[in-house]
């Protein structure tokens, strides 16, 4: 039994108040701000009043060790509380504190949870993928355990929307705020974070400064800038992690996981960049990235928050007041790669978990096109799949692993950034495989063939093989970044023999005849084709498509019904004149036809091309400005031409938000010199579309 009277000494929250919430609701949504202490108070509260073990999970390894040393240290029982997370466990006999992840594979090995009396997932407010889908799987368990209590602890105001999805009852908590000054000291470099930026940012830094950076690499060039200033990131051993954690007067910088995760003691100035990395997939490439993003509203006052805890406090915003235009984070759901979330609810055995927000439909697709490619899914989930479902790495990782054996672990681990031995002892099969061959079956899209100068992917793009001494004809790309002028290779595994092939029948129309051929090809890369003569179907479908008996307004809607079929599962349209195109339409789809136009944030309606790579949209670019997602038509980005003020294209992307994030700023400097009437704003995401000049002054 835990001693709540203790614990909660210098916490806002009233312990009682606590307990009886918990009592009351088996299933509960906990709303407070940063450093109320819900984190420390909540799982003993609930550990007291159940026969089984609490399980609370967070969503990094270095707050749920945090977490776990704090409350073990606060009951005085060495034996009470545990942690347990990738590569480290500590075992608890009441509380334990876990990753998503970790708690996502216990359920996947028993869907009973036996001997968990209660769940608690804290910081449901961040979004990420898997604590969204673990939530999911944890609501649909909490239907059929109906002794199972479940905790939601979120620190935003957006409660209420969890408690609905849960069917939940909602304590709310306020912690007493001491007055907040905040100045804003914006700075042209901000989204550049160049060295003049984050000298900007250093020279505000005083005593016991918190400051926020979005990346590991920013908090090292900081912390150079700044005499005895301390670093605290996820990559920290618990040890260095605890020198900022104790309090001081040493100036902090970090990476938002002091945001609202980890409390930072002694602090009364917030320095903040208002910056944060998001997941953004390159859906054209099926590459996935991590880029540099404006945080949302709520996201800037809780860090403001840090600044007032113990006294009054000042925060310093390094940005304009008008770039805070999102209210919450965007869910990661929104923008990351689904292979392993999916893989998941494939071996849950729904994937229709009840979610804040579902799959998007063609990330899923993807995801369930890359479980195809590993051997995971064939329809449904394979049996190689439920394996690797369970295996406590990367899905790409643990097929990799199930497939070749430890041998492979020596190159996995430099490519997952994980350690050999952890993923050697995850298999027992051991055999020598060269690295060509692990890189190639972890990442079938990334193998590529040279073609002149640069190399043809496997998924379908070109990339330039920057600084490696390889020559070789097949190699499988292990590190590529997008510049402003293309893909690029950093790092590249020789493959000694030309990879698998798979054979595909193709036609095409050529100077009016049908011509087919069979294409022996690994993914995009072709590697022979050989001409055949085209099937009697082939011939009659190649006689009834013909578009000479159709006029422009009946091809346009044709085209637009082909992608029904192809993207919507509608019936395969047969050419014909408009009316009897449109009889072919499902009664029930009438109001949901791909749509003629798509309307641009600046009014304007542009044709929709419907091609063979998707929708296709020709705009200039700034009728674009503020579009932080790329429109999509049944799930498929639509690729825009972004056209200069002279109509000539600049630049062409299915993926908006990495545009503006990259290739834009090059776009910018070359363009407003020669288009200075019209605006090439520094921040594309916060600035007014328009297809018109600039007002004038």
């Amino acid at each position: 039994m835990f001693n709540l009277q203790e614990i909660a000494v210098g916490l806002p929250i009233d312990p009682a108040a606590i307990s009886s919430a918990l009592e009351d609701n088996r299933l509960l949504v906990v709303e407070a701000p940063p450093g109320t202490g819900k984190t420390t108070l909540v799982p003993p509260a609930l550990a007291n009043i159940l026969a089984g073990k609490v399980i609370v999970t967070s969503p990094r390894r270095v707050t749920a060790r945090a977490a776990a040393r704090r409350l073990r240290h606060l009951s005085g029982d060495p034996h009470a509380v545990g942690h347990r997370v990738k590569g480290d466990s500590q075992a608890g006999r009441d509380v334990e504190f876990v990753t998503p992840r970790v708690l996502i594979n216990a359920l996947l090995r028993d869907p009973e949870l036996p001997g968990i009396g209660g769940v608690i997932i804290d910081e449901v407010h961040e979004r990420h993928v898997d604590t969204d889908v673990l939530l999911g799987m944890l609501i649909e368990l909490s239907q059929l355990r109906e002794d199972l209590h479940m905790v939601a602890m979120s620190a935003t105001a957006d409660a209420q929307r969890f408690a609905e999805l849960m069917g939940a009852g909602v304590a709310s908590y306020e912690a007493p705020m001491f007055p907040l000054t905040t100045v804003y000291k914006p700075h042209p470099d901000r989204i550049q974070l160049t060295d003049d930026y984050l000298r900007h940012v250093a020279s505000f830094a005083e005593g016991r400064a918190l400051i926020f950076v979005p990346r590991i690499r920013d908090v090292e060039r900081l912390t150079n800038m700044i005499p005895g200033a301390l670093p605290l990131h996820g990559g920290l051993s618990a040890k260095e992690q605890d020198r900022a954690l104790t309090r001081s007067d040493a100036t902090v910088v970090a990476t938002p996981i002091a945001e609202s995760s980890l409390t930072v003691p002694g602090v009364s100035l917030v320095i903040d960049t208002g910056l944060e990395r998001q997941p953004k997939r390159d859906a054209l490439r099926g590459v996935t990235g991590l880029v540099t993003q404006t945080i949302s509203q709520s996201s800037a006052s809780q860090r403001a928050g840090r600044a007032v805890r113990e006294a009054p406090g000042t925060v310093i915003r390094c940005y304009r007041e008008a770039d805070l235009t999102r209210p919450y984070p965007t869910p990661e759901i929104a923008s990351a790669d689904l292979t392993e979330a999916v893989l998941t609810a494939l071996a849950w055995g729904s994937t229709d978990l009840p979610m804040l927000d579902p799959f998007p439909e063609k990330a899923y697709a993807d995801a369930l096109a890359t479980l195809r490619s590993l051997g995971l899914v064939d329809g449904s989930i394979t049996e190689l799949g439920r394996k690797a479902a369970t295996v406590p790495t990367d899905p790409r990782a643990a097929a990799t692993l199930l497939k070749l054996g430890s041998g492979a672990a020596k190159t996995l681990a430099k490519l997952t950034d994980d350690d050999p031995r952890r993923l050697a002892r995850l298999t027992h099969r051991s055999q020598p495989v060269d690295p060509g061959t692990v890189a190639a079956t972890m990442r079938p899209e990334w193998i590529a063939r040279r073609q002149g100068d640069t190399y043809l992917t496997a998924a379908g793009f070109r990339a330039q093989l920057k600084d490696v001494p390889l020559r070789s004809t097949w190699i499988v790309a292990t590190d590529v970044t997008r510049s402003p002028r293309g893909y690029v290779i950093h790092h590249a595994e020789v493959l000694g023999d030309t990879p698998e092939t798979e054979v595909t029948r193709k036609t095409q129309v050529v100077e009016g005849k049908l011509q087919a051929r069979l294409v022996e090809h690994v993914g995009a890369i072709v590697v022979k084709e050989t001409p055949v003569q085209p099937t009697a179907e082939e011939l009659h479908r190649f006689e009834a498509s013909k578009p000479k008996q159709m006029s422009a307004r009946a091809r346009n809607l044709y085209e637009r019904l082909v992608f029904a079929h192809e993207h919507d599962g509608w019936p395969e349209p047969v050419p014909g004149d408009y009316k009897a195109l449109m009889g072919q339409v499902p009664w029930d789809k009438f109001d949901s036809i791909p749509p003629e136009t798509w309307t641009s944030p600046a009014g304007n309606n542009h044709r929709i091309n419907y091609t063979e790579h998707g929708p296709e949209v020709a705009c200039k670019l700034q009728e674009c400005f503020g579009l932080t997602e790329t429109p999509t038509i049944l799930g498929v980005p639509i690729i825009f031409e972004l056209l200069s003020p002279a109509g000539r294209s600049l630049a062409r992307t299915g993926d908006l938000a990495s545009f503006w994030a990259g290739p834009y700023a090059g776009v910018r400097a070359e363009m407003r010199g020669r288009y200075p009437k019209h605006p090439w704003p520094e921040d594309p995401l916060t600035a007014t579309p328009t297809a018109r000049t600039k007002k004038r002054r």
